[in-house]
């Protein structure tokens, strides 16, 4: 029986909003493997960490076909040396699988947005991560 597999690429990071710090950490969960990522980017308004060589999830799910549910998760966190500012996203992409005889099928420019305040809120300063995504169902075995 021929399985569908999705391959989740991060292909760029992005920041907007005010400025509240350079020092970020990233973790991004996919379907329950979660990878983290240190001191990227700057932080200033509209910095752009583009991955030329993307960080690439690989998930099994149902028959060729089918649909399948990909569980994306991303935490984005600058570092501070008392309060940390974190912010965190979920979301469900609903991709189809490609029958046996069928090629891949692409998902391009998933994004999650992640806010992100300022502690304590004394400037209630907001900063936004946006993480943009490329998803392709193959039929493996088809």
């Amino acid at each position: 029986m021929s399985a569908c597999t999705c391959h989740v690429d991060l292909k760029e990071v992005v920041h907007t909003g005010s400025y509240i710090g350079d020092d970020w950490r990233y973790a991004i969960t996919i379907d329950g493997t979660e990878r983290s990522i240190d001191d990227q980017g700057a932080g200033e308004t509209r910095d752009r960490t583009t991955f030329d060589d993307p960080l690439r999830w690989t998930t099994n799910g149902n028959r060729c076909g089918d649909s399948m549910e990909i569980e994306i998760e991303v935490t984005a966190t600058e570092k501070d040396v008392v309060f940390d500012d974190q912010g965190s996203s979920k979301r469900s992409i609903l991709v189809s699988c490609p029958g046996p005889d069928e090629g891949s099928r692409t998902y391009a420019g998933e994004q999650l947005v992640v806010r992100v305040e300022e502690r304590p809120l004394r400037n209630a300063m907001v900063h936004w991560v946006t993480f943009i995504f490329d998803l392709e169902t193959v039929c493996e075995g088809g």
